[in-house]
């Protein structure tokens, strides 16, 4: 089952939820531009390589590095069109949902914590 649309109203913009699919979608395009040896790089760098973070998070890690924040990078690389376009139809159905409810939590309007 493929969603294509809910029926909750949204009373805001949700302009965090647009800028997420524009940086997914400009992350795509540059992924795209690389030739196989730069991508294979850029994954190097900005996926998550389960055996690197781990060794990261050791007491003293062989080469200090900031590992963990390829939790966040890795969210934005897609392995081919229909991966992307799948993730950004789930977040453009619900994406618009949650974000209300973010601002609500910090109690800013315009404020998100994810």
């Amino acid at each position: 089952m493929v969603p294509l649309r809910d029926d909750n109203p949204i009373s805001t913009t949700p302009i965090i939820t647009y800028s997420i699919i524009v940086l997914n979608i400009t992350v795509f395009v540059f992924q795209t531009s690389l030739s196989i040896a730069e991508l294979e790089s850029f994954f190097d760098h900005w996926a998550i390589v389960p055996g690197q973070l781990t060794a990261s998070f050791q007491p003293v890690p062989p080469i200090p590095s900031l590992e963990w924040a390829t939790l966040i990078t890795s969210q934005f690389l897609h392995g081919g069109l229909l991966h992307l376009a799948g993730n950004l139809l789930f977040l453009w159905v619900f994406g618009n949902n949650i974000e209300p409810t973010f601002r609500r939590l910090t109690g800013n309007k315009r404020c998100v914590v994810f």
